[in-house]
Order: C-alpha cells, then structure tokens, then sequence
C-alpha cells in the first residue's frame, strides 16, 4: 500500500540537548513513524526523511534517481538568501559532492588517482609520529594546568595537520587553518554563514597561490599530484581545483576531529574497553568501526533531489523535492544491527553507514580510521586510564545541525 505524500510534519530537532543525550530513542521513534517521512529541517525547509538501513542504503545507491546537482531535478538551489552569502564560499562549494552522473565520475577519478599516488595506508607510521607529538604537546598543558581539552589540544590540531602535510601545505600555516576553519562549527542558518565570510575570503586567496605554486611545479602533496593527474588525464578549471582542494581540506580533518572525540568519550565511559586495548592492539580497527556506527560524527547525509516523480519505499515524492539519508537511525536499525543501542566491539559483520555508500562513498574514509586508530594508541599509551573533569552524563555537545559533536573534551590529572 502506498503512503500518501502529504502527511504531518514528524517533529525532528537533531540540535535538542535530549537528542543528544539520548539519540537511540528518537531515532526508534522515527523509525516507528515509517522508513520515509516528513519533516523540517533548519535552512532547507521541508524534506523527506529516510530512517532504515535498507532505506538509506538503497537511497545512497540510486544515484539516477536522487541527484545532487539541482539542476538535474528542474530545481535552481536548495539554499534561500544565497545573493547573501561570500561568492568565495559558491566557489569551494562546487566540487564534486554536488555533481551527478559523467561530471562527479570525472571529478572522483581525478581525485582517486592523485590519493592512489599518495597511497593512504604507506603513511601509517607517519601518521603515529604525529599523533605521539603533537599529545606530547597536550601532556605539556596538562602538567601546566592540571587539565587539558584534548578537543583543541589534540583532536583537532591533529588532523589537520595531517590533512596539511598530505596536501603539501606548510604545516607552519596551521594556525591559520584554525583560525578559518573554527567558525565552520558553529553554523546552523545562513545568517550564520555572513560571520565566516572574511576567513572564506582568506583561504581561498591562500590556496589559488599554493594552487599556483603546483601549476609552476613548485609545490609538493597532493595538490602537486592533482596538476600533474589533470595534466596528464583531463584539465581541471581553476574554480574546479579551488573546489577539490577546499573540499579535501575541509572534509580531511573536521569530521576526524568529531570522530577522535566521540571515541574518547567512548573509552572514557567503559574501563574494560581501555584495558582490552591495551592488550591487544588489533581491536582498534574493530573499535573504530563500532565508534563510526554507535555515535558517528555525521548524522545525516547532504540533501539529494528527486529527479522525477517515484514511489520509494512505498511512499510518492515528486520531482525536486528534498531527501535525505538519517545514518545515525540506520546505523541504530534493528533490522540490521542486534542491540544497536548496545557499544559491541565483538560486533560481526559492521557495515555502518557513517561513511555512506554508492558513488559519494567518502573518499576519505582509509584516512580517518587512520588518523583515529593513531590517536587512541597514542592516547592511550601516555594515559591508560584518563580522568573526565567532568560527569559523563553532562558532556559538553555542540547544536551543530547534522553534526554529533563535542564542544570540549576535558581530561584532568586527578
């Protein structure tokens, strides 16, 4: 029996301090409403909601019939007030996240070939040295102080400078990389977007001269590996590398810094967990993997457009209407997952969905597990047992719309 397309709105406030206390119950609500249902969300209005596993995987799948790019679905943009937004924020926001069909194929191509040159899993050790340095760093305030936040002690300088030095970018720059990337974090309405628009501006003037510096075969990284790939393959525009670049950035070390949290807090709340690691290093992979499907930093997927009228999971959408992908609830399906509410790190069989599927798979994944598995060992192995400064009920989590992610993550010495 097919639903009818206009119900009621289903009350959905992934920004609520309950949410994020207690996701497990409000996605069992959703779920129990129906595996595709409507809702509201902030800055995009009203859009579909898929809830199941089987639903969000056959959602990420179908790239024919849910489109990223507008323009393929008779619309114009999802974002209202744009004339008010940075024009520098439109250049690096077309990248290949929001092409469909040969274009996002072209671009991902360019894009794999130049990460296959980089050859992800040879930067392991690598990887650890930065980890070990820069929590030496953080151990440095906690002597110090007494304390550390090891969100902006650790987890997030971490990252990025890992994400720097695979593009080639001076890791002397990083400073500059916080200080423009920080106030992406709190962003929930396009009014908030005007308050970032002088950093924008500043970044992209920084990357079209590292960008330039690759064009003249002076630069190094993965920057350096996108000239020569275009070079040799398909000639990319400038706004194109503007774009790719800004995106591998951006994307190659937020969502780690959430995900490194969000582990922490993990580990922080289960002794047992600390002590079999520390015994047994081989369960940081699977430990990773079940912190990417219990509490994944990315809750939902970025809005897709029915290119033409269909029946989807029983339900009639007509073309142009929004749709997204709620990972967390599918990632919570029972259908899919036994006690999803309960942390398991002898799950089998864990094919979360924090790093969706289908063409838009995240390029980064191999990188973030990485980068978390590093930072874990590392932490771990300066403190075996970390004392929260704060009750574990109470953890300090962001509003970020679309995002499960802590504000501060702090550890104290007694």
């Amino acid at each position: 029996m097919i639903q009818k397309t206009r119900e009621s709105l289903v009350k959905l406030n992934l920004s609520d301090p309950k949410y994020r206390v207690d996701p497990w119950s409000e996605f069992t609500r959703l779920r129990q409403k129906g595996s595709v249902i409507r809702i509201k969300m902030p800055m995009i209005g009203k859009v579909w909601a898929v809830t199941t596993y089987q639903g969000v995987s056959a959602f990420l799948k179908d790239h024919d019939q849910f489109v990223r790019d507008p323009s393929n679905a008779g619309r114009t943009s999802l974002i209202p007030y744009q004339w008010l937004l940075p024009r520098s924020l439109f250049s690096f926001a077309n990248n290949m996240l929001g092409a469909d069909g040969l274009k996002h194929r072209r671009l991902r191509s360019l894009v794999d070939r130049a990460f296959l040159a980089r050859n992800i899993d040879s930067l392991e050790s690598r990887i650890d040295q930065i980890a070990r340095r820069q929590l030496s760093s953080a151990s440095q305030v906690m002597i110090a102080e007494g304390k550390v936040d090891l969100l902006h002690q650790f987890a997030l300088p971490f990252p990025l400078t890992v994400i720097c030095e695979l593009l080639g970018l001076p890791v002397s720059d990083r400073p500059k990389f916080i200080n423009w990337f920080k106030p992406f974090s709190t962003v929930n309405s396009v009014f908030g977007v005007l308050k970032i628009a002088k950093g924008i501006k500043q970044l992209s003037k920084y990357l079209q001269n590292q960008i330039r510096l690759a064009r003249q075969h002076s630069g190094s990284g993965l920057i350096q590996d996108l000239v020569d790939v275009e070079n040799e393959v398909d000639p990319l525009s400038d706004q194109e590398l503007l774009a790719m670049v800004f995106l591998l950035l951006a994307a190659g070390h937020e969502t780690t810094v959430h995900l490194i949290c969000n582990a922490i807090l993990v580990l922080l709340e289960n002794q047992n967990l600390r002590h079999q690691l520390a015994n047994d290093e081989s369960l940081l992979s699977p430990l990773v993997d079940e912190v990417l499907r219990y509490c994944t930093p990315v809750q939902i997927t970025k809005p897709r457009y029915v290119a033409k009228d269909t029946v989807f999971e029983r339900v009639n959408l007509n073309k142009g209407e929004l749709v997204i992908g709620l990972l967390a609830s599918a990632n919570y399906d029972p259908a899919r997952f036994d006690d999803p509410c309960v942390f398991d790190l002898q799950r089998q069989r864990n094919q979360h969905l924090a790093f969706g599927m289908g063409p838009h798979i995240c390029l980064g994944m191999r990188l973030a597990k990485l980068e978390c598995m590093s930072a874990i060992k590392a932490l771990l192995d300066n403190w075996p047992d970390p004392i929260p400064a704060f009750e574990l009920s109470q953890a300090d989590w962001s509003k970020r719309l679309g995002m499960r992610s802590l504000k501060s993550l702090v550890i104290s010495s007694s």
